[in-house]
């Protein structure tokens, strides 16, 4: 193609010879051994740099999310119930002192306090010669019982429906109070008067950080409760 007072762009067509560079010669994918058997490579393209079958330089074997060990499973108990002021927990608790306690453990709010105050009284053991002053919901036999069978001797009314009512030390019942002052005390602290936790192990380890705390303020007056 010619352009008017300018040179050629381009000369004559001319014969396109083929030019040798000489390229080396393509290996074989299939190496012989001098025996005659083909040495065969590992399946899934594995590297000669390391990795077992499958494996690939700077890559894992399968894909995936990244393993996780030591990860402590979620989930645990939860004493939680529906009564009648809607989801709640109880605290049972066994006190010596305004700022002592000597058992505690949690039920869903809508268990019955008698089962439980016996599981506070297992928790005791044996305890001999010493009063113990109980909320007139654990009068009943079993749990009366009970606390005699462990030395211990049951400061509690009888509920007023009792065709047979027992008599019952009301000037040291007047102390039962002293483990009321406690729960007034613990409910100064948010963590106690309202539950946020969701597990009881949570919940309970708040509580007895809650409880160091009255300790260091309050001496303990030993009376037991």
């Amino acid at each position: 193609m010619d352009v008017p007072h300018r040179r050629a762009v381009a000369g004559p067509a001319r014969l396109l010879r083929q030019v040798d560079h000489r390229l080396p010669a393509v290996q074989p994918l299939v190496q012989e051994r001098r025996g005659g058997a083909p040495v065969r490579r590992p399946a899934g393209g594995a590297d000669h740099r390391g990795g077992g079958a499958g494996a690939r330089h700077g890559l894992h074997e399968r894909e995936g999310p990244p393993a996780r060990h030591g990860r402590p499973e979620k989930g645990g108990p939860q004493c939680v119930g529906i009564s009648r002021g809607g989801r709640n927990t109880k605290v049972h608790v066994v006190s010596d002192s305004e700022s002592t306690l000597v058992e505690i453990h949690l039920s869903p709010g809508n268990e019955h306090d008698a089962a439980h105050g016996r599981v506070s009284m297992a928790a005791l053991g044996p305890f001999m010669g010493a009063r113990l002053l109980m909320d007139r919901a654990y009068e009943g036999d079993p749990t009366r019982l009970l606390a005699e069978s462990f030395g211990l001797t049951p400061v509690v009314p009888p509920k007023r429906n009792r065709t047979d009512p027992w008599e019952y030390d009301r000037q040291a019942y007047k102390d039962r109070n002293i483990v009321e002052r406690v729960f007034n005390r613990m409910k100064h602290y948010r963590k106690a008067a309202t539950r946020y936790d969701r597990l009881d192990a949570t919940f309970l380890a708040n509580l007895q950080l809650i409880l160091i705390a009255i300790q260091l303020k309050t001496p303990s007056k030993n009376k037991l409760v």
